[in-house]
């Protein structure tokens, strides 16, 4: 399995090889049941992509209509079949979802090489601050498998959303490796050696997982000190 998320006080597990089960499986405390799609009027049926995660006590994927695989979509797990949000999110592809304050938040690709986050309500998308876009300043390159859309991970730690990037220009300012929303802007947050292209809040510490020299390695955060894991 490549994505495992909680819904409805079971469990939903997708990445199985597709003979098996084309669709996110739903274990619901006693067996496992195979998720649905939604339909539209055009007899285009809902495909899902591999991005699957849990927004407060709801489930959602990327995904896209049949009829149109470019226009991606945000769906969510409604009982047992996938519906998408309406209206759909401007965004190209989708890499990265988190949540926090009740608000989705979604980190993808507008046009290669640039990328953006988009916040939704529960009634309508906000653009967080301008693209994530190009800058001459050197960056260690993606990791493998993902999706240039120069934002890798993207969490909720304590009060703020937090974004690890390559070093972009952001409304005009340089930024790079990690950034935190302040409500406004996007900011510098902490000095690392590489792009954070995993996040991770627990216990009210944040986990950094990044490269120095092609390596990988783990940070800790505790609000204070930043300790090498590795």
């Amino acid at each position: 399995p490549t994505a495992l998320a909680l819904h409805e006080g079971g469990a939903v597990v997708h990445g199985l090889p597709r003979n098996l089960s084309p669709l996110p499986l739903w274990y619901d405390g006693a067996r496992f049941v195979s998720t649905r799609v939604a339909t539209n009027t055009l007899g285009d049926r809902i495909s899902l992509g591999i991005v699957v995660a849990n927004v407060g006590s709801s489930v959602v994927a990327e995904g896209w209509w049949t009829g149109q695989p470019t226009a991606r979509l945000v769906t969510h797990l409604v009982g047992d079949i996938w519906q998408p949000l309406t209206p759909s999110v401007p965004l190209t592809s989708l890499q990265r979802f988190a949540s926090g304050n009740r608000t989705l938040f979604v980190a993808g690709r507008t046009s290669l090489p640039e990328g953006a986050v988009w916040s939704w309500d529960g009634s309508q998308w906000r653009s967080l601050g301008g693209t994530f876009a190009p800058t001459t300043v050197p960056s260690d390159p993606p990791p493998t498998g993902t999706d240039p859309s120069r934002i890798y991970s993207l969490e909720w730690h304590g009060d703020r959303l937090l974004a690890g990037c390559a070093a972009s220009r952001i409304d005009g300012q340089v930024r790079s490796n990690l950034v935190a929303w302040n409500g406004t802007s996007w900011e510098q947050f902490l000095e690392l050696s590489g792009p954070a292209t995993v996040l991770r809040s627990a216990g009210g510490i944040l986990y950094v997982g990044c490269y120095r020299n092609r390596k990988p390695i783990l940070k800790a955060w505790d609000g204070i000190t930043l300790e090498d894991l590795s």
